[in-house]
């Protein structure tokens, strides 16, 4: 998996991705005080998705949260989720 970043407006995301961008594309959230590397032994049984697997804001290597965090899909546009 390859490290990534998430450049939204109030907020950098860090994330772990594996798979050719063309791919159906998964969004892998974690649970709490987890990270996207638990998502790693997961992504060896699905070669044929673009697994996308985030650290949530103040988990990982993102960044925590502003006071005035606002919520936003961000991520999902920039990968062009539809």
């Amino acid at each position: 998996m390859q490290e990534t970043h998430f450049k939204l407006p109030h907020i950098t995301l860090s994330a772990l991705v594996q798979g050719e961008p063309g791919s159906p594309p998964v969004l892998a959230l974690h649970g709490w005080l987890d990270n996207a590397a638990s998502f790693r032994a997961l992504a060896r049984h699905l070669p044929q998705v673009n697994l996308i697997a985030v650290d949530l804001a103040g988990h990982g290597f993102s960044e925590h949260r502003p006071k005035a965090f606002p919520i936003t899909f961000g991520i999902m546009f920039q990968i062009s989720w539809r």
